[in-house]
């Protein structure tokens, strides 16, 4: 019985290989829910898991001219998984980094704009407070 499935899956997915849409679909509907689930237990996100699954997906369909039917496909499929998990985490690293070197950036900046607006307003006020008369100025 299991050959029988392997030669189901060999003809698919050698079916998937030559570009065909149909068979696609139904890889897509028999390895979906593995494919969520081997990205939940990466992610633990509902979400992320999604997203993941989705992109394996695509990238299956990108990189169909590879797939080696003789091969086991489930291993093929985990490799995707985990490429793709590995590559959104180096993602989020590197958005994570130039995020926190931006905040740093910008609280410098904002340390420095209130600096230069405190002397703008120390200067004002000095201004302010020479203009005023002499008898005014003994109250201050």
């Amino acid at each position: 019985m299991e050959q029988l499935e392997d030669f189901k899956n060999a003809k698919l997915l050698n079916a998937v290989k030559t570009g065909n849409s149909a068979a696609f679909n139904e890889i897509y509907h028999q390895y979906r829910k593995k494919i969520y689930g081997y990205a939940y237990h990466f992610t633990r996100s509902r979400e992320e898991a999604e997203e993941l699954t989705q992109d394996v997906f695509v990238r299956l369909w990108e990189n169909r001219s590879k797939i080696d039917p003789g091969k086991n496909f489930d291993a093929f499929l985990y490799t995707l998984i985990r490429n793709n998990f590995l590559a959104t985490l180096r993602k989020k690293a590197r958005e994570k980094a130039y995020s926190n070197e931006n905040l740093k950036h910008e609280q410098s900046f904002n340390a420095t704009e209130d600096e230069l607006n405190a002397k703008d307003t120390r200067q004002i006020a000095q201004e302010a407070i020479e203009s005023l008369s002499p008898q005014v100025k003994k109250y201050t």
